[in-house]
């Protein structure tokens, strides 16, 4: 729906492009959006770190692990806490740090990517 309200607002005769050209623009954005939006939403697990003490693995047997030590463990535990813990966003996080967005985000990765492959 807000795809079609975008192409009316942005449509303009005097261009000489068809309407439903810019519909299928919008149309295809919101598309993305809404798949990124779900993949998001659909691939990341929420663990609560305070309580972390045992996990329930998908393949229907328990294992005992205390998440909190292995986060420890990572290069900047502080960045895990900060994203999943106190829900900081990527750009809150590279203003207390002085650094660029892109480069916590590349940080946290390769926490993560630790993380999992200590825990798999």
């Amino acid at each position: 729906m807000s795809a079609t309200w975008s192409a009316i607002n942005n449509f303009k005769q005097e261009k000489n492009t068809k309407f439903t050209t810019y519909l299928y623009k919008g149309v295809v954005y919101e598309c993305i959006k809404q798949k990124k939006t779900n993949n998001r939403k659909s691939s990341t697990p929420h663990y609560n770190i305070s309580s972390a003490n045992h996990i329930s693995c998908k393949l229907g047997f328990d294992f005992s692990a205390d998440l909190v030590d292995e986060i420890n463990i990572c290069e900047d535990p502080s960045l895990i806490y900060e994203k999943y813990y106190y829900n900081y966003t990527l750009n809150d996080m590279a203003k207390k740090r002085g650094i660029s967005k892109e480069a916590v985000r590349f940080k946290l990765k390769k926490n993560l990517n630790f993380l999992k492959s200590r825990l798999s």
